[in-house]
């Protein structure tokens, strides 16, 4: 005879229900987020390709100088750093090295957000015209009051677009 609960405990099957519940909830939340990725991705380039390459190369080329411009001013540091700790004088030349690090700094933080501002910029245009191409703007999704039409309409539109 199977034990159904013990001491008040119950080990009925609804707490097996519950758990499916909150798997399925989970694996929709989940569906949802990749699907909106994919709608963004799609949402910036379907119908615009030209423009969303033009701003993703200036992106990566900005993202690319600011790298550069860190490890050329982390180079530089170190060897304003090792000449010190080599008992050196601090010379102008030093002086002048450590001046050009610091630049090296504030350019690569100042290419960084320029970066940012290009890709922030090529989503703004690609919501401008979303609607117009079969997407959900930024605002259309903030004016979604529960999640389960959100997950219906991002469904549909990934659907329309991708299959």
């Amino acid at each position: 005879m199977p034990v159904n609960s013990i001491n008040n405990i119950s080990f009925s099957g609804r707490n097996i229900e519950k758990k499916e519940a909150k798997r399925a909830r989970k694996e929709e939340y989940y569906k949802w987020v990749s699907q909106n990725q994919a709608n963004d991705a799609l949402k910036l380039s379907l119908g615009r390709e030209v423009d969303d390459g033009k701003h993703k190369a200036a992106e990566a080329g900005l993202a690319v100088v600011s790298m550069l411009g860190t490890l050329a001013s982390l180079v530089i540091k170190s060897n304003v750093i090792d000449k010190l700790s080599n008992g050196e004088q601090y010379t102008k030349k030093i002086i002048n090295q450590n001046k050009a690090a610091n630049f090296g700094f504030v350019a690569s933080a100042v290419a960084l957000i320029a970066s940012n501002i290009v890709k922030n910029h090529n989503i703004k245009e690609a919501d401008k015209t979303a609607n117009e191409r079969g997407f959900l703007s930024a605002k259309d999704r903030m004016k979604m009051k529960s999640a389960e039409s959100n997950y219906i309409i991002t469904d549909e539109i990934y659907n329309s677009h991708v299959n």
